[in-house]
């Protein structure tokens, strides 16, 4: 039995197979992913840059943390039928994968220093064996019509470390597991500056091992949708979705940096002068400013208009009953500034 396991473990790829996931029952094989169909929730959260230059944290990992002796685990959810342990980003022989996931940035341009990504290949020890990280950044969903590359290439190796997260990726059936040591791996991404809007960061890793390189999703105890994460295999691109619930599943990755003098500090002030309540919303959202609303715009993930109004009011209603569930942007204009945030509606 141990035998079996190891190899599927290992399993090595032919010409034209995909190895798109590392599950509770082995790596999956000649796999396409399902199309999402839950709603997807947002995870990620904005800093100020204060935490050690960090900006954005797209989403939990870790969902039993250790006491400081002991590591963390960020621990696969098989009660609720999920069984993904991770999603294949590997360039390893014939296999080319890729992962991508977005973030939104609303108030200022932001200069990026560094960005984390967590991967693992399994049975390893907590030395990482990560050697190569390639990143790209889209102006839209990847592959999506439209939506280009605008900054990196499938070439250039950014990976300036690699070390051991202290966290182990496991199961509910597999507590305690050690075959799979997730790493922190750090990008330096030298000259690239992101103004406000939907950016795609979309990135591919290789490994000194057999397996993987896997990225594990973003993981919340008890949700089985945690984001809208893309992958691209030799089929294109497609939603990640959990091997067992096909849900949908967000990657946890951080973004370092500063925001741009002068901007920035507009930029806070508008953070701060637009309430939006409540956010996920099921029917109706309020909007309350410090100065008049002069337009309010909702946006799906397609880039299709679905509300505008226009309330010159500092406090206004939008009736969302009749839109449906699903991820937008929401842009809020007053007279001295723009907002942008994801709204999630029920």
């Amino acid at each position: 039995m141990l035998a079996a396991i190891l190899l599927s473990a290992f399993v090595l790829p032919v010409a034209g197979q995909l190895v798109t996931h590392d599950n509770l029952n082995g790596v999956s094989t000649g796999l396409t992913a399902k199309p999402a169909q839950a709603k997807v929730p947002f995870t990620g959260v904005y800093f100020n840059g204060s935490k050690g230059g960090l900006l954005y944290d797209n989403g939990p990992l870790i969902t039993h943390p250790g006491n400081g002796v002991t590591p963390d685990t960020s621990r696969t959810q098989s009660g609720l039928n999920m069984s993904s342990y991770g999603f294949g980003a590997q360039l390893s022989g014939a296999v080319d994968n890729r992962i991508a996931d977005e973030v939104i940035i609303s108030d200022s341009t932001w200069v990026i220093d560094s960005v984390i990504f967590y991967l693992y290949q399994t049975y390893t020890s907590i030395v990482s064996t990560i050697t190569a990280i390639n990143m790209r950044v889209w102006n839209g969903e990847p592959g999506n019509t439209g939506s280009t590359v605008t900054w990196g290439n499938t070439t250039a190796n950014l990976l300036s470390d690699s070390y051991w997260a202290r966290i182990y990726r496991d199961g509910e059936t597999t507590a305690g597991n050690t075959d799979r040591p997730v790493m922190a791996c750090i990008v330096v991404p030298s000259g690239l500056s992101l103004p406000p809007g939907t950016w795609w960061l979309d990135f591919q890793a290789e490994g000194s091992s057999a397996s993987g390189p896997w990225t594990p999703p973003i993981t919340i105890l008890t949700q089985t949708t945690t984001g809208n994460a893309r992958q691209l295999t030799s089929t294109g691109w497609t939603n990640i979705v959990d091997n067992g619930t096909s849900t949908p599943q967000g990657i946890p990755f951080k973004i370092y940096g500063t925001k741009s003098p002068g901007i920035g500090i507009a930029s806070r002030a508008a953070e701060t002068a637009v309430n939006i309540f409540p956010n996920p919303a099921n029917s109706h959202v309020t909007l309350t400013a410090v100065e008049p609303i002069s337009m309010v715009t909702l946006v799906n993930a397609a880039g299709q208009m679905v509300l505008q109004t226009s309330p010159e009011a500092m406090q206004t209603h939008l009736d969302v009953s009749g839109i449906h569930a699903g991820i937008y942007v929401l842009t809020v204009q007053t007279g001295h500034s723009t907002l942008r945030q994801k709204l999630i509606i029920r």
